[in-house]
């Protein structure tokens, strides 16, 4: 999953996330997966989420080798990319032009081996219970948003950022 997106307000409240595009709901049997930017405890610093559940049933856990803390600000456009690739988590960030190598945030992930099949519907900038609690419904942009069934890292391990619109794969 990748695509752009841009807040026109960031929140300084440690734990509270923008969800970025989620396809999950928020009982049984209709868990599934999540990716959201969340404020850490670090000053101006967020982290990148990839939430999942592997069975459906039991909600999605958040990837805890995601470390890497990253500043947002305010009406900036940010490259986001999250791949899942038979458990190995990696999630890429960055605010760099279009053309730009960026390696991966962070150390990778590991989650289960399949992600959990769900009919909750496919929501962009809200997850489930945005607008309740920490999760907050996103305030600015998301564009381009783009699934893909390949990984797009170089052999370096890195990813380009797309200078044009994306093309279908």
């Amino acid at each position: 999953i990748e695509g752009f997106v841009k807040l026109t307000s960031v929140t300084t409240t440690t734990g509270n996330y923008y969800t970025l595009i989620s396809k999950t709901g928020n009982a049984s049997p209709d868990f599934g997966w999540e990716v959201r930017l969340r404020k850490s405890a670090t000053a101006g610093k967020f982290l990148l989420d990839f939430i999942a559940s592997t069975n459906g049933t039991t909600a999605g856990t958040v990837d805890t080798t995601n470390t890497t803390n990253f500043t947002v600000n305010a009406n900036t456009w940010y490259y986001f990319a999250v791949t899942y690739n038979a458990g190995s988590v990696k999630r890429y960030f960055s605010s760099a032009a279009g053309g730009t190598n960026v390696s991966k945030i962070g150390t990778t992930g590991s989650m289960g081996t399949v992600l959990a099949s769900t009919t909750a519907p496919m929501r962009i900038g809200a997850g489930p219970t945005s607008g309740t609690g920490a999760s907050l419904f996103l305030t600015g942009s998301i564009d381009e948003i783009r699934f893909s069934q390949f990984l797009r890292a170089n052999a370096t391990g890195k990813i380009t950022i797309p200078s044009s619109q994306f093309t279908a794969d």
